[in-house]
């Protein structure tokens, strides 16, 4: 924004969000995974910018995978029952089960647990 000369009253008006939201975001008050990617695209088309410019890798693929999908299929691709993925996880099976069926989006630690399971295979 600084570069841009942009003040955060303007962006907000632009991306249809509060002032604090902006500064919250700007100046590192809501941690990244948190963060409304709607908003951090607008954001970035207000720049001109690639869509996930201010998207880390968790909201990405938050974004653009079909996250309960991809769980099922990582978790039968391993020939596991759902509370033997959670559990090798450290997931609460209720929470898994959520995430599996799309009632909750998966939470960054959990992503960050299946990314590292997936690695370490």
């Amino acid at each position: 924004m600084a570069e841009y000369r942009i003040p955060q009253r303007e962006l907000a008006k632009a991306c249809g969000c509060s002032i604090d939201t902006i500064f919250s975001y700007a100046n590192g008050k809501c941690r990244e995974e948190n963060m409304d990617i709607g908003i951090l695209k607008k954001i970035a088309a207000y720049f001109g910018k690639e869509e996930y410019y201010f998207c880390n890798e968790y909201l990405k693929f938050i974004d653009t995978v079909n996250v309960p999908e991809w769980l099922k299929r990582k978790r039968k691709e391993r020939n596991m029952l759902q509370r033997e993925f959670a559990a090798r996880l450290h997931i609460p099976l209720n929470n898994y089960k959520a995430y599996e069926a799309g009632i909750i989006r998966l939470q960054f630690r959990y992503w960050k647990k299946i990314e590292n399971l997936l690695t370490d295979e």
